[in-house]
């Protein structure tokens, strides 16, 4: 493939073979060597810009340096860049992690202690004070009404969780640089151990408890709140955490193909944090 010639042999002279690229519009393959994953290589989405790529890959060196073995690090090209440019189009190789999203309640506990410890090291980057965009991106999202067959209370929870973020909008938060995108496929485990935090490309300066409501929010119940180790009060959490389910809902009501399997997880994992 193209891109390779700008790398090392260490990465040029793997074995390349393509994976499924989620929903993001990346395209992705796997580098291997005597069978054993050591890199992924990405295609950016049309649109991705190379200053939110060399943000996103400073901000995983910081976590690295922190976390190496479970963060990766973005490898640099024969230039010493992180980022490659071939037939216009944008590329990056990481580091390979493995693992397997969560699958026990012990997983839960090692997970908040996993995002807090990559949260400590993103704080290393600098913070402010100010009201928090991730928080009015999901009232926006929540805006419109959208009809959703398989769960008739949609509508009415909501018109319930706009009403509660209200309050939070104008509000100043001490932010930081978050991941952006915690969801149990982006956090993997071996053995009750975290073993990679994967997929950066939605970092950005937000609320941190943005990361857990998202995680846990997915992967847990209200039993494991007491793994939470955010900096906002529980009730405030209790709404980000409903927040982001009904904006993930929202987002895959408005796809061409809808995943019937993914919207059943959502809905059942909304239910479980009604209350």
């Amino acid at each position: 493939m193209k891109p390779l010639r700008h790398y090392p042999s260490t990465v040029r002279d793997c074995t390349w073979s393509p994976l499924h690229g989620g929903y993001s519009g990346a395209t992705l393959w796997r580098g291997e060597e005597a069978d054993v994953p050591l890199f992924v290589m990405k295609q950016w989405p049309i649109g991705t810009t190379l200053v939110h790529l060399i943000t996103m890959h400073q901000a995983m060196g910081v976590a690295h340096s922190a976390l190496p073995d479970i963060v990766p690090i973005p490898m640099q090209d024969l230039r010493g860049q992180t980022v490659t440019i071939c037939d216009r189009h944008v590329f990056d190789v990481q580091q390979w992690k493995t693992g397997k999203p969560i699958s026990t309640t012990v997983d839960i506990q090692a997970g908040c202690k996993a995002i807090s410890a990559l949260h400590r090291a993103f704080a290393n980057l600098g913070s402010r004070l100010a009201p928090a965009p991730g928080v009015r991106q999901r009232w926006k999202m929540l805006q419109e009404p959208v009809v959703l067959q398989p769960w008739p209370d949609f509508e009415r929870q909501r018109q319930r969780t706009v009403s509660e973020l209200l309050p939070y909008l104008d509000v100043p938060m001490r932010l930081h640089t978050i991941h952006g995108d915690l969801h149990p496929d982006h956090l993997l485990f071996n053995s009750g151990h975290v073993s990679g935090i994967i997929d950066f490309g939605a970092t950005r300066v937000d609320l941190p408890a943005l990361d857990f409501a998202r995680w846990i929010g997915l992967a847990g119940t209200p039993e494991h709140l007491e793994s939470f180790a955010g900096t906002v009060e529980l009730g405030f959490f209790m709404v980000l955490i409903r927040a982001s389910l009904l904006g993930s809902l929202t987002v895959w009501c408005q796809r061409k193909h809808q995943n019937q399997h993914r919207l059943r997880q959502l809905i059942e994992a909304y239910q479980r944090w009604q209350s």
